[in-house]
């Protein structure tokens, strides 16, 4: 049985710029939206962090695909569930409603996965894991599991990655920035696009996930 631990919850405070607290990425058994209660200690499983991480992933993924506009309108999305809720939840952009994920997360990274480069062979799965995560407490997937499935992913990503390259003709290489996967040819440079990185991360917004994106394109 996993471990329990005491954790003391603060209210939440709206704020100007873009950047991820703990209150947003708040776990749903963590929610604590009113006065009375924001000082209480809650039991709360340690996979609350599991959670957490989920949400910053979820967030990675629309960048992934729209960049930091997507990235601000997701949150928009977010907000604009909650204020309809007819509870309150203690964070305006969090990813639940107080007891699961909210419409908006599971419409964004079904929108996210349609926009990808087709050779980002990496996200899509990272999105199925992420259903793992952002569940009840009970059906979440244990660190051990998820660090599994990460490295089968990316071991996946580099067999899928070897084959498209196995099958290009003389001259040509995976153009990893194209959404329709179509190869381009190196022998007439002049007329081929320049390499565009991605977008840059939102301010306040630290991420490695991105790296391995692109280490495996």
């Amino acid at each position: 049985m996993e471990p329990e631990h005491t954790v003391r919850t603060t209210l939440y405070f709206p704020r100007k710029d873009h950047v991820l607290t703990s209150h947003s990425l708040g776990a749903p058994e963590c929610s604590r939206p009113d006065l009375i209660t924001e000082k209480s200690k809650l039991r709360v499983k340690q996979n609350i962090d599991i959670w957490s991480l989920g949400c910053v992933y979820s967030e990675i993924i629309r960048w992934l695909a729209q960049g930091h506009p997507g990235v601000s309108e997701y949150q928009r999305e977010r907000k604009a569930e909650i204020r309809e809720l007819d509870q309150a939840v203690g964070a305006t952009d969090c990813f639940h409603n107080g007891e699961s994920v909210l419409d908006s997360v599971r419409k964004s990274h079904e929108t996210s996965v349609e926009e990808l480069r087709k050779t980002d062979f990496i996200t899509d799965y990272v999105v199925d894991m992420v259903g793992d995560m952002l569940v009840d407490s009970d059906d979440r997937r244990s660190a051990q599991e998820l660090w599994r499935k990460q490295v089968r992913i990316l071991n996946n990503a580099r067999k899928r990655l070897n084959e498209k390259r196995n099958s290009l003709s003389p001259g040509q290489t995976v153009n990893t920035n194209d959404k329709s996967g179509t190869p381009r040819s190196q022998t007439h440079p002049a007329s081929s696009p320049s390499p565009i990185l991605p977008p840059k991360l939102p301010p306040g917004f630290t991420s490695t996930y991105h790296l391995l994106v692109l280490d495996n394109l």
